[in-house]
């Protein structure tokens, strides 16, 4: 266990966002402040920002039903909770819905130029009867933490904090708490999900012990083009060590989809029918017994969570 963990500090050390940190703070608290718009809001890394021009400019697209433009105005979501949990969740990016600009930085999509701090303006629908102010700080520690991959990690989305939006059920799905909140324990009872059936209970410690998410692509956008997945940037060769390590020293994973597989089997990496599951359906993801595949490794995910 000792060897275990000081190979992963060793991999923690190179961590790309570590560098960013400082600086994306005080932007945070330049923008609370007034002196910075919402346009100048760049959450990018350094190593990344030629690439995600270029990717802006000339291959996202926008239509009807489609949007795979990136949002730098949000902080990157590249991990959730502690890489030392049994299991490790690997999605392809984290998604984009309208709550998420008010979850990490105060203001209403629909009103970009507003700060709702402070104020009750009646169109709001965020953090109704709490002080915005207080949960908006709270949001933002945990978002710059989680960057830092400390031991004993919550899994963040899951913190009341980001439960910013009323009880309906047109909000389902919207936002990362309750996407995240629906996804591991369902929209009204958990039976049949993998957490409650393994024992894990629906906060955000105990998910975190057990739990630890991995994107590939760690930027926002609605939808999501494997154009992102940028070859040889620092991000997918942190990715890569982590996934690398995570095998050797026997994780067991959830793969989001096939994408995800042939991007990990592509680089040589030892996932296999001994210790990662898929869903049946990508479409459907959902984290319950139903819809994950293979018996062999989906018992020894459960008998990991409930250890």
């Amino acid at each position: 266990m000792i060897e275990e963990e000081t190979e992963l500090n060793q991999i923690l050390a190179s961590n790309p966002f570590l560098g960013e940190l400082d600086n994306w703070r005080n932007d945070l608290l330049l923008f609370k402040r007034g002196n910075r718009k919402l346009e100048d809001l760049y959450f990018v890394l350094s190593s990344d920002k030629a690439n995600f021009s270029n990717y802006q400019r000339h291959v996202a697209k926008h239509s009807a039903g489609w949007d795979s433009y990136l949002h730098p105005e949000v902080l990157p979501q590249p991990f959730i909770g502690d890489p030392r949990a049994p299991v490790w969740y690997l999605l392809l990016n984290p998604g984009y819905s309208f709550p998420d600009r008010y979850d990490h930085l105060g203001i209403c999509s629909c009103d970009t130029n507003k700060l709702f701090i402070g104020s009750e303006p009646e169109e709001n629908i965020f953090d109704r009867g709490r002080d915005r102010d207080e949960v908006l700080a709270k949001r933002q520690s945990l978002l710059l933490n989680q960057f830092q991959l400390k031991q004993n990690a919550p899994f963040y989305i899951l913190d009341d904090s980001f439960n910013t939006l009323p009880d309906r059920k047109s909000y389902k799905k919207k936002g990362g708490y309750r996407w995240w909140r629906t996804v591991l324990f369902g929209a009204n009872q958990p039976n049949g999900f993998l957490l409650p059936e393994c024992g894990v209970n629906p906060d955000a410690t105990s998910v975190g012990k057990k739990l630890f998410v991995l994107e590939c692509c760690p930027y926002h956008s609605t939808n999501f083009d494997a154009n992102v997945l940028w070859n040889e940037n620092e991000y997918m060769k942190f990715w890569m060590n982590l996934i690398s390590w995570a095998v050797k020293v026997g994780k067991k994973f959830i793969v989001r989809s096939e994408r995800v597989f042939q991007l990990i089997k592509n680089r040589g990496l030892a996932i296999d029918d001994i210790n990662h599951v898929r869903f049946s359906s990508e479409r459907n993801v959902a984290l319950t017994l139903k819809n994950l595949k293979n018996s062999c490794a989906l018992a020894a995910i459960c008998q990991a969570l409930k250890d």
